[in-house]
Order: structure tokens, then sequence, then C-alpha cells
């Protein structure tokens, strides 16, 4: 029996017995890594000049085009009060007296959604208010 292997964030692994058979599953390998690799390209290319990166522009609405067709959803929570609950871990978190509520300061990657249904986690970094001292 011929083994079925797929690359991921710079690993091979065998994929389990039944895994990539299931219906829909094919479809959505990779998709996450596509959705998060466009993501960071699309914040790379909002830093830089824009007439040098028109073609980068014109490939990143193609990838989206390609990406919405799929259902696929990418989601950048930097700057959203946090919310437990939410598919996300949080790497690091910082204390701030200019902070009321604890907000999330940087996306390190993206919550990946297909069908409104997960796909990968996000990890990021949040910034929490001090607390306040007792009298």
């Amino acid at each position: 029996m011929k083994k079925r292997y797929r690359i991921h964030k710079q690993y091979a692994t065998e994929v389990p017995e039944g895994k990539a058979d299931r219906p829909g599953r094919s479809q959505i390998d990779g998709l996450d890594d596509l959705a998060t690799a466009f993501w960071r390209l699309s914040k790379w290319l909002d830093a830089e000049d824009r007439g040098r990166s028109a073609p980068a522009r014109h490939a990143l609405r193609q990838i989206e085009k390609f990406l919405n067709t799929q259902e696929i959803e990418v989601q950048d929570l930097a700057g959203r009060a946090f919310e437990p609950g939410w598919a996300v871990t949080v790497i690091y978190s910082t204390v701030s007296p200019d902070v009321e509520v604890e907000v999330v300061s940087e996306t390190i990657s993206p919550i990946v959604l297909c069908s409104g249904k997960v796909i990968q986690h996000g990890q990021i970094v949040t910034t929490r208010p001090e607390k306040e001292k007792s009298e």
C-alpha cells in the first residue's frame, strides 16, 4: 500500500489511514497554509510602495478570488478586544496602563475558516490592563 504524505510547517507527516479519504478532506488540505500565506503577503504589501507592487497586488487579488470560491475566510483579530473562546492560542501577553480591557495587540497567524468551520487556529499576542492596586 502506498503511503500518503503531506508537508505542513516544514515537517513531512504521514496522513492517517482514512483521513484523506473523507469527503471534502482533500479539498481543504493545504488551503489553510495558502490562506495564511495570502494574509502574510497582503500585510507585507500594505507596507510596501504601491507603485512598485502592482503585479503582486494583482496576483494577490487572484488568490483572494480562489479562496473565496473555496469558501475560505481569514480572520485577523489585531486591534480587537480579546474574547475567551476564540479559536486562538495566546503566544505572549503583556501588561500596559494604556488599555482598559485585554486587546489583541498582534496577530502572529490568523484564524482560517472553511465554510464557517475552523481549519486553522490563530496565534496572537495580547495586551492586558494593569491590575488595580488595593489600598
